[in-house]
């Protein structure tokens, strides 16, 4: 998977979904803004989320390090 900014062009990130995280490629993908700090402040890390394979993961990525960590999250479905 790559991130990339839209307004220059430049690959921020690139992320290998392996098979283990999901079983095919992501369906739909859907932008969720800024992640909260603890006092529901907007942080500089965005939030998306990924769904496919009956599984949605929760991204975070944070563009000055070029990190995205996912989170499985639960649907009570696998």
């Amino acid at each position: 998977m790559f991130l990339w900014d839209t307004t220059n062009g430049y690959i921020i990130c690139s992320k290998v979904v392996a098979p283990t995280l999901m079983a095919e490629s992501p369906v739909a993908v859907c932008s969720g803004g800024m992640i909260k700090d603890i006092k529901l402040r907007d942080t500089n890390q965005y939030q998306f989320v990924t769904s496919g394979s009956g599984k949605l993961y929760m991204w975070g990525l944070d563009p000055p390090t070029g990190n995205a960590i996912e989170t499985l999250i639960p649907t009570g479905s696998y």
